[in-house]
């Protein structure tokens, strides 16, 4: 072992830029105090993340979205930030950046959704018939 390596930590080397910056931080926890200002900040920084997000998953999946679908999913997005006591935002822990937090998050969303919409247009079937596990549907939102 070399000199000067025995307070080194093991593990798997950081690559740079995988943890929250300060600002990304310093906003999520503003957001929680509901300081002011605070919430108009975090979405004027990343909406156009959320748009490139849904208009991307939606395109992914074979699903055109007109302007208003694509600001619904978004403002779906936004509501499963806050909802629970914004338990979502709360989730941050700053092990990676906000924008790939909010991306996963984003995507949960608009997948859940559109696993929605494809459900309420299939035929109904009876319960005896079909469980579960075997909507193809519900493995997708699974994944």
């Amino acid at each position: 072992m070399a000199v000067g390596r025995e307070s080194e930590p093991s593990g798997p080397p950081k690559q740079p830029g995988a943890a929250a910056s300060p600002q990304d931080l310093e906003l999520v926890q503003s957001c929680l105090a509901a300081a002011p200002g605070a919430w108009d900040a975090l979405v004027g920084r990343y909406a156009g993340l959320l748009a490139h997000v849904v208009d991307r998953t939606a395109a992914q999946r074979s699903r055109p979205l007109t302007s208003a679908d694509r600001d619904d999913l978004i403002a779906d997005v936004l509501v499963e930030l806050l909802k629970n006591d914004a338990a979502s935002l709360r989730g941050f822990a700053g092990r990676s950046t906000l924008a790939a937090y909010l991306t996963v998050i984003a995507r949960r969303v608009v997948v859940r959704s559109l696993c929605r919409e494809v459900q309420a247009a299939l035929p109904s079937r009876s319960e005896e018939h079909t469980s579960e596990l075997q909507s193809p549907c519900n493995l997708v939102c699974r994944l």
